[in-house]
């Protein structure tokens, strides 16, 4: 029995980003349009070299500590908070000496993991941009890593007061990421226009205000979004100016 594969625009195959990707050819095409005849041109200039610029961008970006420990990216999209937080950058160091010492097969299969959680990012799209849906795989790695560095740490201080009084001290530095945390998300994301929170947070606020029968006057740059949430909440009467 034969099965053809047949790779349309409109599948989900065509977003693997191969070697054969029309868009290599494009770039590679505008990059010798800008430069100067040389006879090196076919050897450093070519789809293949090209390809792989594009697949170590895209890996050093997805790793950054940028990305990962202070921004995140346009999904989680915060923008003064990485996917994990800052001080696990201290810990994941300490988590991968401490992996390669106690266990070097250990460590060299969970490298190998996290490459692997990598490659959804890496092998969809030409796009730089990072995507954290594409890396969750990469997340339970990371946390055993970061686990580990701070069993390391502790494992440093022998005396018992000193072992209680920095575990007490991490314990309160985390805390205290996690409160930072919460302010950002809790008091400073519901007004900056990502997805629909604040058009959820805008619509229970209209809902409260238009208890006493009162028209709710509404300005807004996402009048469609506004519109769509609030015009389905009950009890509610709203002037809506469609003006994006």
């Amino acid at each position: 029995m034969c099965f053809a594969l047949k790779q349309s625009s409109g599948s989900r195959l065509s977003e693997i980003f191969m070697p054969n990707s029309p868009v290599l050819a494009g770039q590679v095409d505008s990059i010798r349009k800008v430069m100067m005849q040389s006879p090196l041109a076919n050897l450093f200039e070519n789809k293949f070299t090209e390809y792989v610029r594009i697949l170590l961008a895209k890996t050093f970006n997805t790793i950054s500590f940028s990305y990962l420990f202070l921004t995140g990216d346009s999904f989680f999209s915060l923008f003064r908070h990485g996917l994990f937080y800052v001080l696990d950058s201290v810990f994941l160091l300490f988590g991968l000496a401490a992996a390669y010492k106690r266990r070097a097969k250990l460590f060299f299969l969970l490298i190998g993991l996290c490459l692997i959680a990598l490659l959804p990012h890496i092998l969809h799209g030409a796009s730089l941009d990072n995507f954290t849906p594409h890396i969750m795989l990469l997340f339970p790695f990371a946390i055993i890593l970061i686990a580990v560095g701070i069993d390391e740490v502790l494992g440093l201080f022998k005396n018992k007061w000193t072992f209680y009084g920095i575990s007490v001290l991490i314990g309160l530095l985390y805390l205290l990421l996690v409160l930072n945390f919460m302010n950002i998300y809790f008091f400073q994301f519901p007004l900056q226009g990502n997805f629909d929170f604040p058009v959820r947070l805008l619509s229970k606020y209209v809902a409260l205000s238009s208890q006493d029968k009162q028209p709710v006057l509404i300005y807004s740059t996402s009048a469609h979004d506004i519109f769509k949430n609030i015009f389905f909440t009950p009890t509610v009467t709203t002037k809506i100016p469609l003006r994006s």
